[in-house]
């Protein structure tokens, strides 16, 4: 039998077209994987609640001492974005932002009109009360279009206040899920999109909020946290305010998942 030493190569991939050549020492036999296909082949594996780490294309505990993703993305931090243990849903710390400028942002590199499911657990400070308002927590877009989780969309309409959507497509086009209750203040809300064949459907803490259908596609997106990256003051005709509170267990996958009512996960994927 060939003896395979280990080789560690070093590359930046810039576009889902870029591709590594393997051979098999034992038969010859050449393969040439590209990026495309091995993401495909890490989101590939396993089911909601799933621990394997193969299930993700972008995974951040927010503990320890900087901000880290478990699947190498660079995760870049601005204003007083931090890891605190002032409130935490697992592990020693979450990611806390206090408005203004602060945000935590990683480029990650998605096949387009890939099926995704992002979710994660938030903790609001605070919600805002003004007319036509979107408090801001998470987004992954490509400019002007792609997934945005916002709360209190009042429009005028006391039915609408305070409570929690999920902006899915072309933002200036409104195309949101809204929540069906009120989540509480200062209480840990687990939030997921999963987005399946062009349907979108949108929950909180387990339970199916609402879901649409639309053309969505967002290629080698920037995943944001606290603030729009882009930072846009309005979508559509609606105010945008940055998020004050804490997120824990952040996660992005290519593997759908998340189809119908499930029980949130009770510890930190490992």
């Amino acid at each position: 039998m060939t003896q395979i030493k280990d080789v560690v190569i070093t590359k930046t991939a810039t576009s889902n077209g870029d591709y590594l050549i393997l051979q098999n020492p034992e038969t010859n036999e050449t393969y040439k994987i590209t990026v495309a296909n091995f993401l495909a082949g890490l989101s590939s594996g396993g089911s909601g609640g799933s621990s394997s780490l193969g299930n993700f294309i972008f995974l951040a505990h927010f503990d320890g001492s900087s901000f880290t993703d478990e699947k190498g993305n660079v995760i870049s931090t601005y204003g007083s974005a931090s890891l605190l243990d002032t409130q935490k849903k697992f592990g020693t710390k979450s990611a806390n932002f206090t408005g203004g400028s602060d945000k935590a942002t990683a480029n990650l590199i998605i096949p387009a009109d890939s099926n995704i499911t992002i979710e994660f657990w938030v903790w609001l400070n605070v919600v805002f009360n003004s007319n036509n308002q979107y408090g801001y927590f998470a987004e992954l877009a490509v400019a002007d279009k792609g997934i945005t989780f916002v709360h209190n969309r009042s429009g005028g309409a006391t039915t609408w206040a305070k409570k929690w959507n999920c902006l899915v497509g072309d933002f200036d086009s409104d195309s949101y899920i809204e929540s069906v209750s009120i989540p509480s203040l200062e209480q840990w809300h687990h939030l997921c999109l999963s987005r399946v064949d062009g349907t979108n459907r949108f929950f909180i803490d387990g339970a199916l909020q609402g879901s649409n259908t639309n053309a969505l596609s967002i290629k080698n997106p920037t995943l944001a946290l606290g603030v729009s990256p882009y930072n846009q003051a309005t979508y559509g005709a609606y105010n945008v305010s940055p998020m004050q509170g804490y997120i824990d267990e952040f996660s992005v996958s290519l593997t759908t998942h998340r189809t119908a009512n499930f029980t949130p996960p009770t510890a930190a994927w490992s």
